[in-house]
């Protein structure tokens, strides 16, 4: 498929499944509420990560093929264990999505919490141009609120943010390696002392 085919008709074959999805927890009496971030793939063409509050009721454990870049120990395609859902595949495929999907579940709100922000603040996202309309990120409005927690943290997007933490800051955690050397970057010039304390 094109491009430009995908990003034509995305939106609908999206709205498309994301209808037979809400109908069918309605049926099955359960509540269907969501969050979705779209992105590119390498190639350019739209796919997105999906947060829902719904199971689609017939989950199993099944083989799925994935491609992958050979190795000496990784073949190019590989079989794993995955949860499938014969429901979801039927969906993605009529509503025009094609027929890859993944399926996860939510361990956590802040494992999940951290899903949706990995693809919310990718810097792609603000580089990218996408078409007029195109609504990258979508969600319910009955999406279920938690209780607001007190924290200091910050998402950290532009060159700004990074010289308001630099004149602030005296300690920065970080979780990974190549977060500190981010740090170290970007608050080279930074007024106060840095310390990076590595909590991983």
């Amino acid at each position: 498929m094109s491009l430009e085919d995908s990003e034509a008709n995305y939106l609908t074959w999206n709205n498309r499944f994301f209808s037979a999805w809400r109908a069918r927890t309605k049926v099955r009496c359960g509540k269907w509420c969501y969050v979705a971030v779209t992105e590119r793939q390498r190639r350019g063409h739209p796919h997105s990560h999906i947060l829902t509050t719904a199971d689609p009721g017939d989950l199993y454990l099944g083989h799925v093929w994935k491609k992958r870049t050979p190795s000496l120990y990784i073949p190019a395609d590989s079989r794993e264990i995955a949860l499938r859902s014969n429901w979801v595949a039927g969906s993605v495929d009529r509503a025009g999505l094609g027929t890859q999907y993944d399926i996860s579940i939510a361990s956590s709100p802040e494992g999940a919490s951290r899903y949706v922000a990995k693809y919310l603040f990718k810097q792609t996202m603000f580089e990218d141009t996408w078409r007029k309309g195109w609504k990258r990120v979508r969600y319910s409005q009955n999406f279920p609120k938690l209780e607001e927690v007190k924290t200091d943290c910050m998402v950290l997007l532009s060159e700004d943010d990074w010289r308001w933490l630099g004149k602030r800051a005296a300690v920065i955690e970080v979780r990974d390696e190549k977060v500190g050397l981010d740090c170290k970057y970007h608050l080279r010039h930074a007024d106060t002392i840095i310390d990076y304390k590595s909590i991983s």
